[in-house]
């Protein structure tokens, strides 16, 4: 009898500590899932922003390559309001081709811009000013150019170079 009372005590300390074993593992199972699914939310919400930067990031670079692709089909035309840049370029290309430049008549229409330009220097000069402007980027169309040697000063052999030149790739404002 006092076995099976040792054997019943027993039980009673350990009935108790296999159910709060068991209520510790229950507890310890939910806590556990709560922090998996906390996990899981915080998972998904990362995969939505490594999205987001993903596609930030390729967008931004599209947005450089169009960029500089822009950049370089700007550069062909001279749009309204850049009539100034266009003659400077035109008045530096005559100062690297050494001449004297003057524009004679200078007028936009709808779609384009008509210029009438004299040039003096040496018959190098000139024909090397002719090449300069023809190698610009801008699509230009030389209708008349007339090359007369004169004077200069001092009985000095100069050309003159007249041409008129109209810039086909001009962009008027709102096209």
């Amino acid at each position: 009898a006092m076995k099976t009372n040792k054997m019943k005590g027993l039980y009673l300390i350990l009935l108790p500590l296999f159910l709060l074993s068991l209520l510790g593992w229950i507890f310890g199972f939910f806590y556990i899932s709560k922090i998996a699914d906390k996990y899981v939310e915080q998972d998904v919400l990362l995969a939505k922003e490594a999205q987001k930067e993903s596609y930030y990031t390729s967008t931004s670079r599209l947005m450089r390559e169009e960029a500089s692709k822009i950049e370089m089909l700007e550069s062909v035309f001279v749009a309204e309001g850049q009539e100034a840049m266009y003659l400077e370029k035109i008045e530096g290309v005559a100062s690297s081709a050494g001449v004297e430049m003057k524009v004679i008549a200078f007028e936009k229409s709808d779609t384009s811009l008509r210029q009438s330009i004299m040039v003096r220097g040496s018959y190098g000069q000139v024909y090397r000013f002719l090449v300069l402007v023809e190698s610009l980027p801008y699509k230009l169309s030389i209708g008349r150019a007339v090359l007369e040697e004169v004077m200069g000063e001092e009985g000095k052999e100069l050309w003159e170079g007249r041409f008129e030149m109209e810039v086909i790739s001009y962009l008027p404002e709102g096209v």
